[in-house]
């Protein structure tokens, strides 16, 4: 997240999944903030998506590994806000703008009755029919490969829903399907209905 991108469309979908998820419980953020001052927003972000955050720290090099340990903390359901989204693989050295999927691994596997939402806008642009969906299947096997079940909002703006209790989450799927009035075929899952 960062301050050029405040208040854009996007920031208003992640407010309306927050609120049609808050049937579970309470929810928290990490913003993944990437901004050199990310405090003098964070307040209104927060408030914007109606969220408290689990930290306001800004992304770097040497602050993602304790970021992760906090997001691996909270006890609420948690929202990770990354500027561009999950890659798979590691990203180039001193690129804050991607949470990694072992990193969202990490945090879904402490919190085993939460539920965990990612922003994910980290889609390769190719051209040709299902060439995002198969991106999105990629990256929701490599989570089932680790025992992370997933769901993937599919749109102009990706929004990735896991969990480690397969039940949990296809709870979590019929909610927002019954609350956002959205189509079924916007959700991408490879798990049983």
């Amino acid at each position: 997240m960062n301050m050029e991108k405040f208040g854009d469309s996007y920031d208003l979908v992640k407010r309306s999944l927050l609120l049609c998820l808050s049937d579970f419980g309470e929810w928290s953020v990490l913003p993944m903030f990437t901004d050199k001052n990310p405090r003098l927003y964070a307040e209104d972000y927060c408030h914007l998506l109606g969220v408290t955050a689990v930290s306001t720290e800004r992304l770097t090099s040497s602050s993602r590994t304790h970021l992760i340990e906090v997001a691996s903390k909270t006890q609420d359901h948690l929202f990770l806000d990354p500027d561009t989204g999950l890659r798979l693989e590691q990203p180039d050295k001193n690129n804050q703008k991607y949470l990694l999927a072992s990193e969202l691994a990490t945090i879904a596997e402490a919190r085993p009755e939460r539920l965990t939402l990612v922003f994910d806008q980290s889609i390769q642009r190719i051209r040709g029919a299902g060439a995002k969906e198969k991106q999105l299947k990629t990256k929701l096997k490599w989570l089932k490969s680790k025992k992370i079940y997933g769901l993937v909002y599919v749109s102009h703006a990706n929004f990735i829903l896991v969990s480690r209790y397969l039940v949990l989450l296809k709870q979590a799927r019929c909610t927002l399907i019954n609350a956002s009035k959205l189509p079924a075929s916007r959700f991408l899952d490879l798990n049983p209905v």
